[in-house]
Formats: structure tokens, sequence, C-alpha cells
């Protein structure tokens, strides 16, 4: 049986989370790949799904830019697109949390 894989970084702000996960293809090279998913709760159970309103997705949006910048902070390449002058454009980097401690919107 073949063990699960746990991601190798996570975005979370509120109820929105990024999870990035590393990969490997057959020739041995590593890629990243990326999943946002919503939590909510049923009862007393947290579930998780991957559809999101209206309200989320400028938190979605924050969570994913993050993450972009994270997996090009890993990165030896030159990014196709500044990292930097993103994480600049009215984002405040500090209301992100890398935890899954974040306040729920």
């Amino acid at each position: 049986m073949k063990k699960k894989q746990a991601p190798v970084h996570r975005v979370k702000f509120g109820r929105v989370t990024a999870a990035i996960w590393e990969n490997q293809t057959k020739e041995g090279d590593i890629f990243h790949s990326v999943t946002l998913t919503r939590s909510y709760r049923v009862n007393d159970e947290w579930k998780d799904t991957s559809s999101l309103g209206k309200n989320e997705l400028p938190v979605a949006a924050l969570v994913l830019q993050q993450a972009f910048v994270w997996l090009q902070e890993q990165s030896d390449a030159p990014a196709s697109v500044d990292a930097e002058a993103i994480n600049e454009d009215k984002v405040d980097a500090d209301a992100v949390e890398e935890t899954e401690a974040a306040p729920n919107l």
C-alpha cells in the first residue's frame, strides 16, 4: 500500500487553504501542484470542498498569490512573472498565516 503524501507547504487564510504538493516525473524531475479548498462545518464535523462562494474569491486570490510567491522562493529558475512585484501590489503578506491557526472569516 502506498503511503499517503502530505503537502510540502500550506497557505491558509480563514477557511481557504492552498496546499502545495511535490511530485516527481518518471525521469526524476520535481514539479509542484496546488490544490485549493474551503473548510466548512456540518454539525460538529469539519469538511472540505473545492467550491467557493463570491465572498471567498478575494481570499482565494490572496492565498493563491502567496502560494505562488512561496513556490518562486523555492525555485532556482527565474520567474516568468515577477513574484516580488506581485507581493508588493497592495497585499499585506503578514496577513496570511502559513499555519492552521489563521482566523476564520
